[in-house]
């Protein structure tokens, strides 16, 4: 019996020899799993409820008066800061996480990418993501005809599952320096969530401002802003999406620390 074993012994260490003689190719990495894709709320901060209060006066909001009115030029202001800089980069995120990715093997990363159009002028797209152990890093490189190639105008990391994360966007590939760092967080569901802006600016007025919006699932005052600005007091806005009723607190504005409200017709009421 010992020598049958020794003689099976040295059969399988020949043959394990002879099946590679070191020279052999390493195998192909495999890939890893596609990692959850942030939707466009994780970039975007929803203004909709203050833009288009303000701006229409429809459905018996013809007297809106001074309280909505406060909290949507806060909030505006913010729109108006964003809303030209993260054009192109958030119209290449909608356009691209429609597209299939493929796994590259010599990277090591899935790929996203997409030809769109802004306008009549033709863009591209390519959004990349490594997984590095229980996170997921993401480049966005957009390239548009005539102008810029491969401008990787943000970046951002997330957790496998897609319920926190950040990004942090360039200001424009002539000026490629940061606009804004954005933290966000989600439940699976997305019924709930929170995204804040912090405009990064290195020398700007408003460098270190902040937006935080927050939604929940409750019944009443399920949306809340809170905005920063240096030298500032810190505003505060919360509502209800369903009827539009909401409150602020602006000690700039008010100079008190108190909420001032208004009703589903945006017209002010004692809080």
């Amino acid at each position: 019996m010992k020598y049958q074993a020794a003689v099976t012994l040295l059969i399988v260490m020949f043959l394990g020899a002879c099946g590679n003689d070191g020279n052999d190719p390493a195998p192909d990495p495999l890939p890893s799993e596609q990692p959850v894709l942030p939707p466009v709320s994780t970039m975007v901060m929803d203004f909709t409820d203050f833009v288009e209060g303000a701006e229409d006066p429809e459905g018996g909001r013809t007297k809106a008066k001074v309280n909505f009115g406060v909290a949507a030029v806060n909030v505006l202001v913010w729109n108006t800061i964003t809303l030209a800089h993260v054009l192109v980069p958030v119209a290449a995120f909608r356009a691209t996480i429609n597209e299939e990715p493929k796994f590259n093997i010599d990277s090591g990363k899935w790929i996203w990418q997409k030809e769109f159009l802004i306008g009549n002028t033709t863009h591209s797209s390519m959004l990349t993501a490594e997984v590095v152990g229980v996170n997921v890093n993401w480049a966005m490189y957009i390239s548009k005809d005539g102008e810029y190639s491969d401008f990787q105008w943000y970046t951002g990391q997330s957790n496998l599952v897609g319920t926190r994360g950040s990004w942090s966007l360039q200001f424009k590939p002539s000026a490629p320096t940061k606009l804004l760092d954005i933290n966000w967080n989600r439940n699976i569901d997305g019924s709930e969530a929170d995204i804040e802006y912090i405009y990064s600016v290195a020398g700007a007025q408003l460098n270190g401002a902040t937006i935080y919006f927050e939604r929940t699932s409750d019944d009443l005052l399920n949306r809340f802003y809170e905005i920063a600005i240096p030298s500032s007091e810190t505003v505060q806005i919360l509502w209800t999406e369903e009827s539009k009723a909401g409150m602020i607190k602006d000690p700039n504005f008010y100079e008190d620390e108190e909420f001032h409200c208004w009703n589903e017709d945006l017209e002010d009421e004692d809080c």
